[in-house]
C-alpha cells in the first residue's frame, strides 16, 4: 500500500508570503521506495523541510589565508550583519598577485553558503506532479493529521584561548567567604576594567545564588573575555537521534538515563593526543539548557582537535557502547606547529532545548 503524507512548513511559508508576487505555497514532492510506515514518512519530511526550507544566507570574502575547499564547513559571526551560523563553502577562487623569491603569493576569493548547494536541474521547487493511486482494499483514501511536537536540541559552543578563572578554581583558593574578600577585595578586581557590573546590576540578573551560578556560568563571563571560537547547531549522531526516540517510544534503555551524558566527561579527537576529557565545572540546570566548561593547559592535547565526542556509556555488551552519540567539530590547531604558539584552551559547551 502506498504511503502519501503532506508535511507543511508554516513559518516558512508565512515569510514568502510576505514577498512581493508569490503565495507562499511551493510544493515538492519526495518520493522514497523504502518508507514503511506514517511516521516513518512524517520524519523523512520533516528531515528534508528542516534543510531545505530555511532562508540561504550567503557571504563573500578574500583572504591570504590557503586551504578552502568547496563543502568545507566553518562558523561564522558577523554581528554587523546579525549573522551566526555554520556555514558551507560553495566557491573558490585563486589569483596571483605577485611574484616573490619565497614563491607565488596567491589571493583566494571564497563564497559560502548557510545551506548546501542545491542542484537547479535536481531540486526545482513548484515542479507540477500528478500522482493517482488506489489502496489495496479498494476503498479510497481519507484525510488524516499528524501532530508535529518539534523538540530541537541546540549546542553552542564557545572556545577561549586564554585561561579564565573557573568557579570550582574560586573554590579551591577561597575555600570561605573571608578568604575570597581577601583574594578579591573590589568588585573591579575580578572583572574587566572595559566592561564593568555593578552590584546593583548583579543583584538584578542572580537575586539568588543558583541564578548567580546560572547567569555566570564561568569566570570567563565577568571577565568579559573575548572567545576565539564559536559553533553553534544540532550535533546529535544518527546513534544519538535513534537513542532519544527510543526513550519518547518508551522502548529506551534504563541505563540510557544515565549513558546519554552530554556534560559529562568528553572525549577529545585530537589524533595521536586524544583523550578523554572531564568538565572544570557543569551548572545547574535552567528551564532550558546546562552548561559544562572544559579546560585544556598548554600541554595537553598538543595537536590539531577535531572534534568533541560525547561517547554512549551504557553496557561494554551493547554493540554501541562508547560509540559518539554527540560530535562537535571545531577543527582547533592546538599543535607545536599553530601560530598562536602554546595556549590554554577553555571550552564551554551549552545544551539548549528549543
Amino acid at each position: 500500500m502506498d504511503i502519501n503524507l503532506r508535511v507543511v512548513e508554516e513559518q516558512a511559508a508565512q515569510n514568502l508570503q510576505g514577498q512581493p508576487g508569490g503565495t507562499g505555497i511551493i510544493e515538492y514532492i519526495l518520493e522514497d521506495p523504502n518508507l514503511t510506515s506514517l511516521a516513518d514518512a512524517a520524519l523523512e519530511g520533516e528531515s528534508f523541510l528542516a534543510t531545505n526550507s530555511r532562508r540561504a544566507s550567503t557571504i563573500s570574502f578574500e583572504t591570504f589565508i590557503p586551504g578552502w575547499e568547496v563543502g568545507q564547513s566553518f562558523s561564522a559571526n558577523l554581528e554587523y550583519y546579525n549573522l551566526f551560523d555554520v556555514l558551507e563553502v560553495t566557491k573558490v577562487s585563486a589569483q596571483i598577485i605577485g611574484e616573490y623569491s619565497s614563491g607565488s603569493r596567491w589571493k583566494y576569493s571564497v563564497e559560502a553558503s548557510s545551506v548546501p548547494y542545491r542542484d537547479p536541474y535536481k531540486r526545482l521547487f513548484n515542479k507540477q506532479q500528478k500522482i493517482s493511486f488506489n489502496l489495496d482494499s479498494g476503498f479510497s483514501p481519507t484525510d488524516g493529521s499528524y501532530a508535529n511536537d518539534q523538540i530541537n536540541i541546540q549546542t553552542y559552543v564557545v572556545a577561549f584561548t586564554s585561561i579564565p578563572v573557573t568557579w570550582r578554581y574560586i573554590q579551591r583558593v577561597s575555600p570561605s567567604w573571608t578568604q575570597f574578600q581577601e583574594n578579591f577585595p573590589t568588585w573591579t578586581a575580578i572583572q574587566s576594567p572595559s566592561d564593568n557590573y555593578t552590584w546593583a546590576e548583579v543583584q538584578s540578573l542572580a537575586p539568588s545564588w543558583n541564578a548567580f551560578e546560572s547567569t555566570f556560568p564561568t569566570w570567563a563571563t565577568i571577565q568579559n573575555i573575548q572567545g576565539g571560537w564559536y559553533f553553534l547547531g544540532n550535533y546529535l549522531t544518527s546513534l544519538g537521534r535513534q537513542k532519544i526516540l527510543n526513550i519518547l517510544s518508551g522502548n529506551g534503555e534504563t541505563v540510557d538515563a544515565t549513558a546519554l551524558n552530554a556534560v559529562g566527561p568528553a572525549f577529545v579527537n585530537a589524533g595521536t593526543s586524544s583523550a578523554m576529557l572531564s568538565p572544570e565545572e557543569v551548572t545547574p540546570p535552567s528551564n532550558n539548557s546546562i552548561t559544562a566548561t572544559y579546560y585544556m593547559s598548554p600541554d595537553e592535547y598538543i595537536n590539531v582537535i577535531d572534534s568533541l565526542q560525547y561517547l554512549y556509556n551504557g553496557s561494554s555488551s551493547d554493540p554501541d557502547f562508547e560509540q559518539p552519540f554527540m560530535e562537535i567539530p571545531i577543527n582547533i590547531d592546538k599543535s607545536a606547529t599553530n601560530p598562536q604558539g602554546k595556549f590554554a584552551l577553555t571550552i564551554s559547551v551549552r545544551h539548549t532545548i528549543i
